[in-house]
């Protein structure tokens, strides 16, 4: 019995070895988008680095935060032009995203530009399964203003770890890149990676895990960030 089932398994795998299963595969420099105040549009490159040529097809969504999730919603503020477009591979293409609407107030306006790949259909009789890439890059539409972040910190201890919260009561947002829970020695005792953002009046949260860590013990907060590096006392028992 134990030899059947084995053979079956290895059936399975095999069979699956063998259907086709195609992604494209292209990258966009730069991977973040920033329109300065007063510009009409930006550009990015987009490079087919796949074996066979690729379909693109672009859409703009506006970008919010709510309940400390992403909220995206279809917007017509920026035109991303050509909207459809076709790279040879091993070529590349320019593509211009535009201002729509004009940034009236003095907060930066995000948005997010999918990049989505349009697989070709699959060939008469062909097995496996089509997977598109899609590319999701975040575009800062700056007012005239001068922005910042302003970030107000709270980590507490919770239950296995620590609860840590972030509020940006700013008018531009903030990228967080990790966070590491220490000692007062200044020993690690956890980290997390985040490459988050946390956007013009939005809270966000994470739990970074610590077993093993008395609740007597002393412990900071050190957050790097992409304009630096942030610590805060951690609190509670």
């Amino acid at each position: 019995m134990r030899l059947v089932r084995l053979f079956a398994c290895a059936g399975l795998v095999a069979s699956l070895a063998c259907a086709l299963v195609h992604a494209g595969s292209f990258m966009a420099n730069p991977i973040r988008l920033v329109v300065p105040a007063g510009a009409n549009a930006t550009s990015l490159t987009l490079e087919n680095t796949g074996g066979e040529p690729v379909l693109v097809q672009a859409e703009v969504l506006a970008w919010s935060q709510a309940d400390g999730k992403d909220v995206l919603t279809p917007s017509e503020d920026l035109v991303v032009s050509p909207p459809i477009f076709k790279v040879a591979a091993g070529a590349s293409q320019i593509v211009r995203v535009g201002v729509v609407r004009r940034n009236a107030g003095d907060r930066e306006l995000t948005y997010r530009v999918f990049l989505q790949e349009v697989p070709e259909p699959p060939a008469p009789g062909a097995q496996g399964v089509n997977v598109a890439l899609r590319l999701g890059l975040p575009v800062f539409v700056m007012p005239r203003a001068n922005t910042a972040p302003q970030l107000a910190w709270r980590a507490v201890r919770d239950p296995g770890g620590v609860r840590i919260t972030v509020t940006n009561s700013g008018n531009a947002h903030a990228q967080l890149i990790e966070c590491r829970v220490v000692r007062e020695n200044g020993t690690v005792v956890a980290e997390l990676p985040l490459a988050a953002y946390v956007l013009p009046g939005s809270t966000r949260s994470w739990v970074v895990k610590t077993g093993g860590v008395s609740s007597a013990e002393k412990l900071r907060l050190s957050v790097q960030t992409a304009g630096g590096l942030v610590s805060a006392d951690i609190t509670g028992p």
